[in-house]
């Protein structure tokens, strides 16, 4: 093969020497005059031709449509075709068909137009007068010349079409064409052929400029030249072969290459244009789930596909003024996920997390910022982790997940207690009804839902099995009877009519005595009674439902139950920060974090204090960034404590869990250890109270957890957990139900009074004996309540709930700065009297003795009113009844 290549310059000497010298002769045998006639003839036919060439070969001439009409005819059903689907393939196509057919179109009608008109040129010279007539040598000799003129305008014309597709191989460097054309010999003789002197003075000649005319269109106000982006098309060859094979095998080869396309890409407007239709084009079709050419959207797993769903919303607005930078980003974006190995985790959130550690999510960040039109993406990065922790500790993903919950658990009410008696029933619904709406944060009044207990019994109550459809149908009733309009209509007589008519809502009443609102057809309420329902009447008499009323629809639903959709809404936009970096590292840190916590915690079956404790850096990283902040921050948390396993643990509602959340995050924000401080604190304070009621721990073990207790206590923290330990926790932790409030607010005078003594600074020393009087209250207000047929002090025989006798218990009680003061205050200062923590009745054996040591104790320890009191105090705690004189 290389050998033919070496022989193209000889070839084309041939055909110009050839020219040449028939023009020379025909001008030496016709004199001047008529080889004059012959310049005429090539002149005007080159002109006319190159008229009829540009009407013709316009890339949106008739022909160029015909030819590209047919082409989409012939082409088989496949992914070929699929490609005329993108109009900027379509348009480039017809361009550079026209400039490739142009100069050979223009070369065949010279051609045929140089034959007719020399003919009449011939003809017309004949008749011309001459002028002077020159002698018999000049005649020749300027023939002769002319002639020359003639061969080389007729050469160049003939010759530009090849001449000019051997100039757009001259663009290309001897690497290039040794990988096109696989061998290194070869791609060095095209290379000398193409650059050598031969073709060189061609081009010069003019076949270089001719073919440009012709080969060259104007696209959008930009010059197109075929032999430049000839040469472009094939210097992208080799790059586009380097990216075959799977997307997550790709390294640093494939990447330069994608670089190297851009790099070309952007030397050719029609180019450009050609590429951004193509990728708006696939992005188009991938994001409403087709496949273009075959091919179908990549994914990366439900962590990373909304990202990339962000990045074909971008892509599918491209054109060729954006495409440059957009498939820039693109690459970068590409870049860091390749390098990062997330491809290879196989969409498994946690490990994909993981591997999106700080400088991943940091350099993404910042590389998406670059570009303008990509900021929505940065915004879309910076939910990974909320995303993440929404999947694992099952926060809502909307409004309408979080409604459709509840109207089954109001269904299940309705259906687990259909065996009961009406009266039981009514109150089993009642209480269960009014947990189910506290837990979804739904505000309403205990009379509230005793109105609507009655209602949907009344409606419902004799349905075989209760559906969630039936429970939404009866509040979307007693929606309509409670608008204006309604309340309006009713009061003129003709409610029945304006529901007919009613636009708003729109009600229909169909012939068969269907009800039908806002075309969906009501399973439970015909004509018949629809009127006369329990929920109509409810609603149209003015009946109170509070905020169950707003429950006709998700849309409606008021609650203090997070949802990811809510989150999300809190959140910032990237593209706001002044410090892209700064703000980017924080956003990377933060993630790190979230994915340690991700792969320690398991949000299903851990403790709510290891949840919580662990939780704490994560949230005070999310606080440090100016995306997440403050409003960010709390909302997380309180979709922590709204996870099923923690409201279950500690026994709150999803409300209570809001309160929670709001006070710890106040408490948060204002002090210099955050969130982590908080959190531990609170996990100190679970873990305390576990710890005293667990008969498996040593007391040495429970003594070092109310330790540990003291040492994390302060003012604000105390705050905190008197929010926490409300009565519904602490009688989930096995305090007296009865007493519940009484033990709430014994726990919360505790907790302040430990941070008043912690504030004294006491050494190691005192806080160890203080723990011992922490623990034992611990235990006795745990434990004491269900403590019946057990002895609650210790004896040489037995080990009671306490652990201490008597004896040892008084001593460390009176001995103890924060329990005393506590024993005092639930007594004396908040009035509570006997026995105010639920206290299971002693055995009066047990009672006798430990009187017994009440009066001892006084006696060896000096009496007096003081002492009288204290002693009163822990005999009314521990449901005592002694003279201690």
């Amino acid at each position: 093969m290389s050998t033919i290549i070496q022989y193209v310059p000889v070839a084309l000497l041939a055909i110009v020497a050839l020219i040449l010298v028939i023009n020379i002769v025909k001008a030496l045998i016709r004199g001047l005059k008529k080889t004059v006639g012959t310049l005429i003839a090539i002149v005007f036919s080159a002109i006319v031709a190159a008229i009829i060439t540009f009407i013709v070969c316009k890339p949106t001439s008739s022909l160029m449509v015909t030819l590209m009409e047919w082409l989409q005819n012939v082409l088989p059903e496949g992914q070929i075709k699929d490609l005329f689907d993108v109009n900027e393939l379509g348009v480039a196509a017809s361009y550079y068909s026209a400039m490739l057919i142009a100069p050979i179109f223009f070369t065949l009608v010279y051609a045929v137009l140089s034959i007719v008109v020399a003919i009449i040129v011939a003809i017309v010279i004949k008749f011309v007068p001459p002028f002077k007539k020159p002698g018999a040598v000049l005649n020749r000799l300027g023939g002769m010349g002319v002639g020359v003129v003639c061969g080389v305008l007729v050469a160049v014309i003939l010759l530009t079409p090849v001449v000019g597709m051997i100039g757009a191989i001259s663009n290309l460097d001897e690497e290039q064409l040794a990988s096109l054309t696989g061998d290194e010999a070869v791609a060095e003789t095209i290379t000398d052929t193409v650059n050598g002197p031969v073709v060189n003075t061609l081009t010069v000649m003019g076949c270089g400029m001719l073919y440009d005319l012709f080969a060259s269109a104007e696209f959008e106000g930009d010059k197109v030249y075929l032999r430049e982006d000839l040469a472009v098309i094939i210097g992208m060859t080799d790059d586009l072969q380097t990216l075959q094979g799977d997307v997550a095998d790709y390294d640093d080869t494939q990447i330069n290459a994608l670089k190297s396309i851009i790099s070309e890409m952007d030397k050719s407007p029609l180019l450009k244009n050609t590429v951004a239709g193509m990728l708006a084009t696939a992005s188009q079709k991938w994001l409403a789930g087709e496949d273009f050419i075959g091919i179908a959207k990549f994914t990366a797993g439900d962590l990373v596909d909304p990202v990339i769903d962000g990045l074909l919303e971008v892509m599918s607005t491209t054109d060729k003024n954006t495409v440059a930078a957009d498939l820039g980003t693109m690459i970068d974006v590409f870049a860091i996920i390749i390098d990062s190995g997330i491809l290879k985790e196989g969409g498994d959130y946690q490990s994909v997390l993981t591997k999106l550690g700080g400088g991943v999510i940091s350099d993404l960040l910042v590389a998406i910022n670059q570009n303008e039109r990509m900021h929505p993406l940065s915004d879309e990065i910076m939910t990974l982790s909320v995303r993440a922790l929404a999947s694992t500790i099952g926060i809502p993903e909307s409004a309408d997940e979080q409604y459709d919950m509840l109207m089954n658990d109001i269904a299940g009410i309705l259906d687990s207690t259909a065996g009961m008696s009406e009266e039981e029933r009514a109150s089993a619904v009642q209480s269960e009804l009014s947990v189910a709406l506290d837990e979804y944060g739904v505000d309403i009044s205990d009379e509230s839902v005793q109105n609507v207990t009655e209602s949907v019994l009344a409606d419902l109550g004799d349905l075989d099995s209760v559906t969630a459809s039936d429970v939404e149908e009866f509040f979307i009733v007693y929606a309509i009877a409670t608008t204006e309009e309604t309340v309006q209509a009713n009061g003129n007589g003709y409610s029945f009519d304006f529901l007919s008519d009613s636009t708003t809502p729109s009600v229909e009443i169909g012939e068969d005595g269907t009800v039908t609102v806002d075309g969906r057809v009501l399973e439970n309420y015909s004509a018949e009674d629809y009127l006369d329902s329990a929920a109509y009447t409810s609603g149209s008499d003015g009946v109170d439902f509070g905020g169950a009323g707003t429950l006709s629809s998700a849309d409606n639903m008021e609650s203090s139950i997070v949802t990811l959709d809510a989150l999300i809404d809190t959140l910032g936009s990237f593209s706001e920060v002044e410090d892209i970096v700064a703000e980017a590292e924080k956003i990377g840190n933060m993630i790190s974090e979230a994915s340690d916590v991700l792969v320690d915690v398991d949000f299903d079956n851990a403790a709510p204090e290891e949840i919580l404790e662990k939780m704490g850096g994560l949230l005070d990283k999310m606080k440090e960034t100016q995306i997440f902040g403050e409003n960010s921050t709390e909302s997380v948390l309180t979709a922590v404590l709204q996870n099923d396993a923690v409201t279950s643990s500690l026994g709150i509602t999803g409300g209570q869990a809001a309160n929670i959340a709001s006070k710890l995050s106040e408490v948060a924000n204002k002090s210099e250890t955050g969130y982590t401080d908080v959190t531990v604190a609170v996990s100190t304070t679970i873990t305390a109270i576990n710890v005293s009621k667990d008969p498996n721990k040593s007391a040495e073990e429970k003594k070092q957890a109310s330790e540990n207790l003291i040492n994390v206590m302060n003012a604000d923290n105390a705050d905190v957990l008197g929010t926490l330990l409300n009565s519904g926790v602490v009688s989930k932790q096995g305090a007296s139900e009865e007493k519940a409030d009484n033990v709430s607010l014994a726990m919360d005078l505790l907790l302040r009074n430990l941070a008043e003594y912690k504030a004294g600074n006491p050494d190691a020393e005192d806080v160890a004996r203080e723990a011992e009087a922490v623990n034992s209250v611990l235990t006795l207000a745990m434990n004491g309540a269900n403590a019946n047929g057990k002895s609650m002090f210790s004896t040489e025989e037995s080990v009671g709930v306490v652990e201490m006798t008597p004896d040892a218990f008084i001593h460390t009680l009176v001995s103890s700065t924060s329990i005393m003061k506590t024993v005092e205050d639930l007594v004396y200062d908040k009035a509570l009297g006997d026995n105010p923590l639920g206290i299971s009745n002693l055995d009066p054996a047990e009672e006798e003795v430990v009187a017994e040591a009440l009066q001892n104790y006084y006696s060896n320890n000096g009496g007096g009113a003081e002492l009288e009191r204290k002693l009163e105090a822990i005999a009314a705690v521990i449901n005592v009844k002694v003279d201690v004189k």
